[in-house]
């Protein structure tokens, strides 16, 4: 899954690279640097709000508050709507069976 964004006037392609129970793993690529990885945590169930990334990293795409808040929303938006979509493949899997 993936969507592509623009923070500071740099568009930033964010691809979910893993999807696991309590974890997604959002790689967030700008059109000049390096990626950098963010993972989205779950806090119980079915609750998400652990984000986990590198401020140094981040800091290059996202140097101001409000622009690391736009980062961060988008890597959380992508991050569930991945997990709802796993979810939603496996509930169509198990219907099937």
């Amino acid at each position: 899954m993936e969507k592509s964004t623009i923070i500071n006037g740099q568009k930033l392609m964010l691809t979910v690279t893993r999807v696991s129970l309590n974890e997604v793993d959002v790689q967030v690529a700008p059109e000049h640097g390096a990626p950098i990885v963010a993972t989205l945590r779950a806090v119980g169930s079915a609750c998400w709000g652990v984000l986990r990334i590198n401020l140094r990293e981040a800091e290059q795409i996202a140097p101001d508050s409000a622009s690391f808040q736009l980062l961060q929303a988008a890597i959380y938006d992508l991050a569930v709507g991945a997990v709802r979509q796993q979810e939603q493949e496996q509930e169509q899997e198990q219907k099937a069976a």
